[in-house]
This record gives structure tokens, C-alpha cells and sequence, in this order.
């Protein structure tokens, strides 16, 4: 994800949409995390499961977007090496 949203600052985008299942809470308390806010649904869009998709938007794409990624990496990298990986 992190190397994601560097990509598309580095090539001037100026948001990031994405869509995830209405019951994959972890997926989506992980996306608030880094900034993403829910905008819409997309009722039905499973078809498999009948399961809603969540529409998520970070914006936007500025020089504090990337300060908040640099320390938001800098909390990753610390919990790793703390946890030995």
C-alpha cells in the first residue's frame, strides 16, 4: 500500500480510489489508518456473495500527504524491528 500511494504522488495523481467488501473490517480499519475515507457503495457488487463493495478515497495526493506517509513507514518499520522481522 505504502509503495502504492508513492507511486501515484510520484506521477502527480491527485487521489486514490479503492473498493473493499463491506465485512473485511480489518482491510478497511487498516485503510482509515493511512487515510482513506469511505465515499459510496457499490450495492450487490460481489455477485458471488451478494456483499456490498466500500468506496474509499485518499486525497489529497500533496507534500503533507507524503510526510504523513514518511511517518507512517517510520511507525511500520519501528513495530517490525521491534517484533524481530
Amino acid at each position: 500500500l505504502l509503495h502504492t500511494l508513492r507511486q501515484a504522488h510520484r506521477q502527480n495523481a491527485i487521489l486514490v480510489t479503492l473498493e473493499v467488501r463491506q465485512h473485511n473490517l480489518p482491510a478497511q480499519a487498516l485503510y482509515h489508518k493511512w487515510g482513506f475515507l469511505v465515499v459510496g457503495r457499490r450495492r450487490n457488487y460481489y455477485k458471488a456473495t451478494g456483499e456490498d463493495a466500500i468506496l474509499m478515497t485518499i486525497e489529497p495526493l500533496d507534500d503533507a500527504f507524503c510526510h504523513r506517509l514518511d511517518q507512517l513507514e517510520e511507525l511500520l518499520m519501528r513495530r517490525l524491528s521491534e517484533n524481530g522481522v
